[in-house]
């Protein structure tokens, strides 16, 4: 059960991180959710729920997020990704 813990884990920090990221992507682009929503090609509701942090991105949901970021943005993203895995690691 250890695994299924470690899973859980990285999957909340993902998920806090992919939520705050969105957050401030959209804020310093101006957007509203509404628009964000269209371009993610999700509902409305949806996004508003992975903004909150109550539900985490589906792959696709990543996908299309990462194709709107510039590519620097793109693997500053990937890099604060690694170092959560990392620092989760360090703490199990």
């Amino acid at each position: 059960y250890v695994e299924i813990d470690k899973m859980l884990t990285y999957k909340t920090s993902f998920r806090n991180h992919l939520a705050t990221k969105l957050k401030r992507y959209r804020h310093s682009h101006k957007l509203s959710q509404e628009t964000m929503s269209e371009y993610l090609r999700i509902s409305p509701r949806s996004y508003v729920d992975i903004e909150r942090g109550r539900y985490g991105m589906s792959a696709h949901t990543l996908v299309m997020f990462m194709l709107m970021m510039s590519d620097t943005e793109v693997l500053q993203l990937i890099d604060e990704l690694r170092k959560i895995v990392s620092a989760e690691d360090k703490k199990l």
